[in-house]
């Protein structure tokens, strides 16, 4: 018994020290770390949610977030964030890639392609599909070279080219526009304005970041990387279970065996510690013949007269049993 209980401390206290070290290493995912550099939904130095705030705030423009992926929502006369797209990524992307792109600013938006000043880490392709479709060749150092058909932006602000009724605008050093910058740099505020313009209302792009609306908590659980802390939770509940409806572990036969051989043994001098306890030698044989008659009343006895051990009274009521039973036969 007592080894049985001690194997379930260690296994609780291993489950407790797995728990505990869950919730620390849940304790990273804060808001400030939680989420992507350049995101509307980060708080941390390199990420956009000042901004977002700022603009939410004038309470002059609609300002919102988007979880689908480029092109699965229609968005018209809106000022689109693209923001944190690496060289190397904007280097390789794919056909269907540039067409969402192209079809969110052809219905009259102006879209912003943020474009981080990392090296890149992939070589670019011989022949760029952007090149082809944009008239853009990324450069192996990160810079971008663009045709005459891309239109300079004053002060630094990037290119700009028509695409339908829309463009898209490629800023470079998108990290101008992070929580840092805005919060230190007037010409950043000035900066955000500016990529608006006329515009009033303004969408952030979250889905190219990872942050996909996926309609589920699964999925949630998944992006929070929360499949771990789930895994605990449903061993917890099977070890629950599993002490509710048995000993854990479960003892051996030889145990089982020399458990039942105790108890049996024991039960003899406890019964008899609570009867001397409670009942008084004179008084124990009224009271169990005062039993005797109260479950068999259809074969009552009586208390013998004149008789107070109680070993004789028992020896007098036994004689009267059997001698009843002789008489029956």
């Amino acid at each position: 018994m007592r080894k049985r209980e001690s194997l379930f401390s260690v296994a609780a206290l291993a489950l407790i020290g797995l728990f505990a070290a869950g919730l620390i290493y849940l304790a990273r995912f804060t808001p400030t770390t939680g989420y992507p550099a350049h995101s509307s939904l980060s708080s941390g130095p390199n990420g956009t949610k000042l901004l977002f705030e700022a603009l939410k705030a004038t309470g002059k423009l609609q300002v919102s977030r988007e979880y689908q992926r480029a092109g699965a929502v229609r968005l018209e006369d809106s000022a689109v964030f693209y923001l944190g797209v690496s060289p190397g990524s904007l280097a390789n992307a794919d056909k269907p890639l540039l067409s969402s792109l192209e079809q969110i600013a052809a219905r009259g938006n102006r879209l912003i392609i943020g474009i981080t000043d990392q090296p890149m880490k992939e070589k670019p392709s011989a022949k760029q599909l952007l090149e082809k479709r944009w008239g853009i060749r990324t450069e192996p150092d990160g810079s971008i070279v663009a045709s005459q058909k891309w239109h300079p932006r004053p002060e630094k602000g990037g290119i700009e080219r028509s695409f339908g009724s829309g463009s898209i605008l490629l800023l470079p050093e998108a990290g101008r526009l992070s929580n840092r910058s805005v919060a230190e740099s007037a010409s950043a505020r000035a900066l955000a304005a500016r990529l608006i313009g006329r515009y009033r209302r303004v969408v952030f792009e979250e889905a190219h970041l990872g942050i996909v609306e996926t309609g589920s908590v699964a999925g949630l659980a998944r992006h929070f990387h929360l499949q771990g802390l789930a895994a605990g939770l449903l061993l917890v509940a099977i070890l629950i279970l599993w002490n509710r409806a048995d000993v854990f572990p479960p003892p051996s036969r030889w145990e089982r065996e020399r458990e039942a051989t105790i108890a049996g043994s024991d039960m003899r001098p406890i019964l008899a510690a609570l009867l001397a306890r409670h009942i008084a030698p004179g008084s124990l044989m009224s009271i169990c013949i005062a039993e005797w008659n109260r479950l068999r009343p259809g074969k009552r006895i009586a208390v013998p007269d004149g008789t107070n051990a109680p070993r004789a009274a028992y020896l007098e009521v036994q004689n009267r049993l059997e001698h009843r039973k002789t008489a029956n036969l």
